[in-house]
């Protein structure tokens, strides 16, 4: 009845393939769960169709265990789960983890963040996606609040579209581990900064700290607006 049934029934390497047109009509308004006793590997999670798969409720993350290789495919998020259209809550390990082909829209509310990350560790890789409306101070933090607690190795983000949207996107190696490899090209930012109502607290486009290697190119980024921290830089 709910993809969060299908994740709690999933085991190692599967795919859930969701029925959007069926899955939308029926306006589940569901917060997709990856509750604390979540603990698997290799488990996608796409539409079956070339519809996307509306998930009203945002999603969050509070596992305890390790889940690791999961995508993310073929979805459009909205609503939201602890102020963030994507919240990590998690205590456990999520490693190698992949965005594609997804909307999140934070449909314009005050403060809403569109990915906070957390625990994420290994491989992080966002492609063909779009993010929107996002008035959070950060569109997409790698850790929580700043707090690296694991080593990514390659970070890939790739052909996304990031717009009308007022925070910035994080990547944050381990002191001590710098991230090996990290990956920007083909994206587009437009219109960053001073949506909503009053003087936001973006940035930048994007942030990479503390990493070995950083490729850069093919980017566009326009529009940058100075946020209340004075910055408005395009990386």
């Amino acid at each position: 009845p709910t993809i969060t049934a299908a994740v709690n029934a999933a085991t190692y390497l599967d795919t859930i393939e969701v029925d959007a047109a069926a899955y939308n009509a029926s306006n589940p308004n569901e917060t997709l769960a990856f509750g604390a006793a979540v603990s698997m590997a290799g488990l996608t999670i796409q539409s079956n169709s070339s519809e996307r798969i509306n998930v009203t409720g945002g999603v969050h993350f509070s596992n305890v265990g390790t889940i690791d290789g999961l995508t993310l495919r073929d979805l459009y998020i909205t609503g939201e789960s602890s102020g963030a259209s994507i919240h990590m809550g998690n205590a456990g390990v999520l490693s190698n983890f992949a965005i594609d082909n997804c909307v999140i829209d934070g449909e314009d509310a005050a403060g809403r963040h569109a990915i906070r990350g957390g625990n994420l560790s290994q491989s992080l890789v966002m492609s063909g996606c779009e993010i929107k409306n996002s008035l959070g101070w950060s569109t997409f933090d790698s850790a929580a609040s700043g707090v690296v607690n694991h080593a990514l190795t390659n970070v890939s983000i790739t052909n996304n579209h990031v717009h009308h949207s007022n925070g910035s996107i994080s990547v944050r190696g381990l002191a001590g581990s710098p991230t090996t490899s990290v990956t920007i090209t083909g994206n587009t930012w437009n219109n960053i900064g001073q949506n909503g109502t009053g003087t936001s607290n973006n940035w930048a486009c994007i942030e990479v700290n503390t990493a070995v290697s950083v490729v850069a190119t093919g980017n566009s980024c326009t529009d940058v607006l100075p946020g209340s921290w004075g910055e408005g830089q395009a990386f």
